[in-house]
């Protein structure tokens, strides 16, 4: 990929979910693993199945960016607790 600088959602994250009930773009409200309030936006939707061979599968997953600082975050649907346009 020589000469390229930037990739794709799919080529850096993986294949997308086909059905989600928030989509990227959307701005969801959730709680993070310390239980602080977060805010950010949806990058990408990770489908739910297996990742490492042999593992429990796992479930659907949002990739989500809080403004432009640090790296995304995962979060699972059951952390989410509001969402805004």
């Amino acid at each position: 990929m020589e000469g390229r600088t930037s990739m794709t959602a799919e080529e850096l994250y993986g294949p997308a979910a086909k059905h989600s009930e928030h989509k990227v773009g959307d701005f969801i409200t959730y709680r993070d693993e310390q239980g602080q309030e977060q805010r950010g936006e949806i990058l990408h939707v990770y489908g739910p199945g297996v990742v490492v061979q042999g593992r429990t599968p796992l479930p659907l997953r949002y990739v989500v960016a809080l403004g432009d600082e640090g790296f995304p975050e995962i979060v699972y649907p059951s952390q989410v607790i509001a969402e805004r346009s």
